[in-house]
Order: structure tokens, then C-alpha cells, then sequence
């Protein structure tokens, strides 16, 4: 009876270590084999009452009075022979599973369809490029830039490989589906779970069979990566073996003959794709893209090396599009943002031409037209369907009347100018009852009388506008002389022919000028008698002088052209720096001088156009050039994809 009954518990103990063993999921719900303690696991026990349940009325029953062997002996024989039984049935397990066909054949199933699936993206080539410049995406390119590893690679669980059939599956359906988009790329503000889908992307695929060689340097040690590309880039350069570096960053580069053309695809070290390059006979010809997050964020057309068609580029929500003639701005360039026009600009041979606009919710915001470069024609601005100013320009100077106004059309301030100076009467009313507050008289922008402020039914003059603590007296008539004073008696404002000075309260110059037919000219001071700026006006020119607290050596310069600004700073008393701002081309220039006194001498300059730099150049203290850099076509596309190369010829011209 006894050892019946141990037999019976015997097999059933084998039985469930058995289970456990080949079913872990099923039978306890353990997860992994060894990761849980499965006499803590709710399921085991459960599984183990009712495995135990015929036991039940054997262990109920009352102790024989027949002779036995004791319950301890019974007891760790028991245990003794299932824990040989247990441990019996796992190793009988583990070797089983080493050499199982079936589970082998299982898992070499499942690897040859991710090879096969990879392999038949692998074949896929983006899209051929198109001579049109009217440009619709492709899909992500092949990113089978090295060998397949899957041989050199641990076998995968059948989970993952599971997971990568799904990887794969998923990439191959998102392919087909922009392969058969016939729409044009526009922006799209990515939600929370798409920017982490694309952020996952690149991880997937370094899972895959295409991953870049497992070779690779580290990117944070120089001396063990890949050679570095040259600052000045061409096909020649793209097309050699891959991978190279740009700074500390790690590219591959894939060839590929399509329809005439060499596309060079550019990939990061993870896979990811960076862009497409389209060439032809070693130019760039058909449309070239560049991508982020696997977005297409710009396409470039090109014919023949040369920029031919309409450029579209997108940031975050905002989408522009500029056509290019022979590499040059012509016709219109517009920017959406979320779908509306905010932005439209018109452009002949690179030079703003035509009318611009900027927009507020789709409602003209700024309106101004251009000529050759330069403002010319009437200006206006709205705020929330509101005329807010208007204006006139002759020759990129203010020019008439000039109007500003509150809501419903209340004028708030009227103005004179001629030549971009204030000339004639200026009028400030209090808003909204359109009372004057104060007016004065400028002419060729100096302040020509005293200001007259209103208060109630009174008038006030002083040099400040509405400053009724000074309010001046005017002394009789003297000749072409006129003098009017503080109420202590100082003289405050004179006038004699062309010739005005203004004083400050204390008695001090604070500003002296003379008038002429075609301009003006003279300087201020502070209430020390300092020298603080001197400034000149012409027909063609107006330029200001600032000083430093010394009053003698000069500070900045500033001096406005027709179509051209130029901003110089001086460091003790030599010119150090110079910005020249041309609007109508969208061109600054930036230049450092070498110090020492005498004839300035540029150490470097830097042009920037579009706020991208464009070229530059550094001289040697003789004059000689020591490094130069000329924008070409496909820096458009160069600056952005190879970013440190773009920061190291900016950095070599401004060392």
C-alpha cells in the first residue's frame, strides 16, 4: 500500500516537472525557464491543486495501525526520487531542444523569410528622377549598403524573429504606399506616437540583415574612423568606397545605375537614410532629396550640374517652394505653414522683384513691391483685417507722406519724408479721439522748430515732445535769430538761417546742426559737453557716428545706402568688424579687420545668403589670400547633408 501510493505521487511529481518544463506558459505561466520562482507563482499552485486532487482522499485517511515505515523516511525517499526525476526530465529537455529538427526547421523557416523580405527591398530602387521640377516623393531608398550578415549572426528566438518578419512586413506596405503617392511632399507635425515609430525606425533596422559591418569605428574616436571627406565635394569623391566620415560622423554610401542615371545614396551609421543623390555624367541631373527621421525635408532639381526647377523644402509645419532659373532665384517663392500662405516673395535673375507679401491667417499682413533690388511704390500693413501703417517708397527711401493707424482706420500719426529722412510737419494724435498730442517741423531730418504739445486748450514748446515741466518761452524776433529758454532763463532751442543748436537745461551743447539745399549734417553731446554722435545726410545716404564714452575714439558707424547697409565697430579707435546687408539680393557680408591703426586690412570675409553661407574668403596681414570659398550649385544640397563640412570652411575663413 505504501509504496503504491509512493509510486502514484512519484509519477504524478514527474508528470509536472515534465509540463513545466515543455509548456512553461501553459502550465504555470512562467515567462522563462529559471527566471521565476515558480512555487511563488499563483498559477503553479493552481495547477498543482488539481493535479493533486485524486491524492487528496489517500492523505485524508487516518494512519494505518498496521506496520509502517515512518512518515520522515517516506517523506525524503519521496522528495530524493523527484527531484532525479525532476532534474532527469531537464536535462532530457535541454538536450532535446539542441538538437530537435523541428524546432530547428522552424527557425530557419522564419529566418529565410526575413532574408527573403529584406532581399526583396533590397531589390526596390527609389524612384527615377524626373526632368519636371514639379516633384513628388519616392520611397526610402534600399538600404542594403553591405553584405547580408545573417549567417555570421546568432540564431534569433522564434520571437524575434517573429518580430522582424513583422519589421520587415510593415517597411515593405509603408513602401507601397508612398511609391504610389502621386501628391506633392508637404509638411506634417508629427504626433507623439509617430515621432517615436520614426525614432524606432533606424533601431529596427539595425536589427535586420542589412546592417552596416559590425567593423565600424567608433565615431568618438578619431583615429579609428573611416577617411574623411574633402571640403570641397564632387562625384568623384561621393562614389569612392564606402564608409567615410564627415567630423565625427559616420557615412555610408551606396552606388546604384538607374535609367541613365548613378544615384549615390547617403546613409548614417545606423541605417538610417540621409539622402539621395541623382547624377548624370558625374553632375547632378534629375532631383536630388534629403531626408530626416525617413522624411523627405528637401528635393533639389538639376539639369546638367546646373539648379533648374521649382526647390521645395519643409521644417516642422512650414513648407517652401522657389523656382530656379540657371541656378538663379526667378518667379515666385512661397512658404506654408500648416497648409496657409504666409509668405510670398517674386524674384528675376536672384533679385527681389514684384510685389511681397506676408500673410496672417491667409489676410495680407505686409505688402511691399520691390524694383530691381530696391523698394519703390506704395507699402502697407494690416493687423487683423486693420490698415495698421502706410507708406511710400522712391528708390528704397521713405518718401511722401507716411500714415499709421489704430483700429477702424483712427489716425494715429502722420509724417513727412524726403530722401528717408523726416521733412515737413509731424503730427501725433491722442488715440482714439484723434486730438493732436504734439507736433514739429524737421527739415532734411533735423528737428527745425520747437515741439508744440497740446493740453487741454493750451500750447506747450519744448525740445522733448510733451515734456510740460520745460515748456519753453520765446524771445522777441532778432533778425533771422530766434531763441527760445527754459523757465530758469537758459537759453534752450536757437535758431540763425540754416544753423539750429539745442542746449541742455544745465546750459551745455546738446546738439549743433546745419542745414543745406541737399542734406544735413552736425553732432549731439551729453549734458558733460561729451561728444556722443555725429550724423550726415544726403540725397543718397545717411550716416551716423556713435562714440565711445571718452568722445573721442568712434564706436560704430552706421550708414544706409539705396539697397545697402553697411554696419562697421571699432576697437580701440581701428575698424574690427563690418556687415553689409543688401535686402533686395538676401545677401549679408561679413568682415573682420586686422587691428594695428593705418589703412584697414580685411583679415576674412564671409558672405551668407539665405542665411547659409555662401562663400568667403581669408587674407594674410600682406593681402595674400590664404584660403578661399566659392558657393556652387550643390552646396544647396552639400551644406545640409556633410554639416561639418560646411562648419569648417566657415571655420577656415573666420580663423
Amino acid at each position: 500500500m505504501i509504496v503504491g501510493n509512493m509510486i502514484k505521487m512519484t509519477r504524478i511529481w514527474v508528470n509536472l516537472a515534465k509540463m513545466w518544463i515543455t509548456k512553461p506558459r501553459v502550465g504555470f505561466g512562467v515567462g522563462v525557464f529559471g527566471t521565476t520562482d515558480f512555487m511563488n507563482n499563483i498559477g503553479f499552485i493552481k495547477n498543482l491543486d488539481s493535479k493533486l486532487d485524486s491524492t487528496r482522499p489517500i492523505q485524508s485517511k487516518k494512519p494505518s495501525t498496521k506496520p509502517h515505515i515512518p512518515l520522515s523516511i517516506l517523506s525524503v525517499l519521496s522528495c530524493a526520487i523527484v527531484l532525479l526525476a525532476f532534474f532527469g526530465c531537464a536535462k532530457y529537455e535541454v538536450d532535446s531542444s539542441q538538437t530537435s529538427p523541428s524546432d530547428s526547421q522552424s527557425k530557419d523557416t522564419q529566418t529565410t523569410l526575413v532574408s527573403k523580405s529584406s532581399h526583396s527591398q533590397n531589390k526596390k530602387s527609389p524612384q527615377s528622377p524626373a526632368s519636371s521640377a514639379k516633384i513628388s516623393p519616392s520611397k526610402e531608398p534600399s538600404k542594403d549598403f553591405t553584405k547580408a550578415e545573417s549567417t555570421k549572426k546568432p540564431k534569433s528566438t522564434p520571437q524575434e524573429s517573429k518580430k522582424s518578419t513583422q519589421d520587415a512586413q510593415k517597411l515593405d506596405s509603408s513602401k507601397n504606399v508612398q511609391k504610389n503617392s502621386k501628391e506633392p511632399i508637404t509638411p506634417q507635425v508629427p504626433t507623439k506616437t509617430n515621432a517615436q515609430e520614426s525614432s524606432q525606425s533606424p533601431k529596427a533596422t539595425a536589427q535586420s540583415s542589412t546592417n552596416p559591418p559590425k567593423s565600424i569605428p567608433n565615431p568618438k574616436n578619431p583615429s579609428t574612423l573611416p577617411p574623411p571627406l574633402p571640403l570641397q565635394l564632387s562625384y568623384n569623391e561621393l562614389a569612392k568606397s564606402s564608409p567615410r566620415s564627415d567630423g565625427n560622423a559616420i557615412l555610408h554610401l551606396k552606388k546604384e545605375n538607374e535609367k541613365g542615371h548613378q544615384l549615390i545614396h547617403i546613409y548614417d551609421e545606423n541605417g538610417a537614410i540621409l539622402a539621395s543623390l541623382s547624377f548624370k555624367n558625374r553632375q547632378l541631373d534629375g532631383i536630388s532629396r534629403i531626408y530626416k527621421n525617413g522624411e523627405v525635408v528637401k528635393e533639389v532639381p538639376y539639369r546638367e550640374g546646373v539648379l533648374e526647377g521649382e526647390v521645395i523644402s519643409v521644417l516642422r509645419s512650414t513648407r517652401t517652394t522657389q523656382a530656379y532659373k540657371n541656378s538663379k532665384k526667378e518667379g515666385a517663392s512661397i512658404t506654408y505653414r500648416n497648409g496657409a500662405i504666409i509668405a510670398k516673395k517674386n524674384y528675376k535673375n536672384d533679385i527681389l522683384n514684384g510685389e511681397n507679401l506676408f500673410f496672417d491667417a491667409q489676410n495680407i499682413a505686409i505688402k511691399t513691391t520691390y524694383v530691381n533690388g530696391r523698394k519703390n511704390g506704395s507699402s502697407s500693413g494690416y493687423a487683423r483685417d486693420n490698415l495698421v501703417f502706410l507708406q511710400n517708397y522712391v528708390d528704397d527711401f521713405l518718401s511722401g507722406e507716411a500714415k499709421t493707424y489704430g483700429q477702424n482706420a483712427i489716425l494715429k500719426i502722420s509724417r513727412f519724408y524726403k530722401d528717408g529722412v523726416l521733412d515737413g510737419e509731424e503730427i501725433v494724435y491722442d488715440y482714439p479721439s484723434q486730438k493732436p498730442l504734439h507736433k514739429s517741423l524737421h527739415k532734411n531730418g533735423v528737428l527745425s522748430s520747437p515741439y508744440q504739445n497740446y493740453d487741454k486748450e493750451q500750447v506747450y514748446e519744448s525740445i522733448k515732445p510733451l515734456d510740460f515741466a520745460n515748456a519753453l518761452s520765446k524771445d522777441p524776433p532778432q533778425g533771422a535769430r530766434e531763441t527760445w529758454r527754459y523757465p530758469s532763463g537758459q537759453i534752450a532751442f536757437v535758431k540763425n538761417a540754416n544753423k539750429i543748436s539745442t542746449y541742455h537745461p544745465n546750459g551745455t551743447l546738446a546738439s549743433e546742426f546745419e542745414i543745406s539745399a541737399s542734406g544735413a549734417s552736425g553732432s549731439t553731446y551729453n549734458q558733460n559737453g561729451v561728444l556722443e554722435s555725429k550724423v550726415a545726410y544726403s540725397r543718397d545716404s545717411h550716416i551716423q557716428w556713435l562714440y565711445n564714452a571718452d568722445g573721442k575714439t568712434l564706436r560704430t558707424k552706421n550708414e544706409k545706402q539705396r539697397g545697402k547697409n553697411i554696419l562697421q565697430t571699432y576697437k580701440n579707435g581701428s575698424l574690427h568688424k563690418e556687415i553689409i546687408t543688401i535686402e533686395g539680393e538676401d545677401l549679408t557680408i561679413y568682415r573682420v579687420f586686422f587691428g594695428g591703426g593705418g589703412s584697414p586690412k580685411i583679415q576674412s570675409e564671409l558672405y551668407e545668403k539665405d542665411k547659409k553661407v555662401v562663400g568667403g574668403k581669408r587674407y594674410e596681414p600682406n593681402g595674400r589670400v590664404a584660403f578661399s570659398y566659392t558657393f556652387r550649385s550643390e552646396d544647396i544640397l552639400f551644406d545640409e547633408i556633410f554639416i561639418y563640412g560646411a562648419q569648417e570652411r566657415r571655420a577656415k575663413i573666420l580663423r
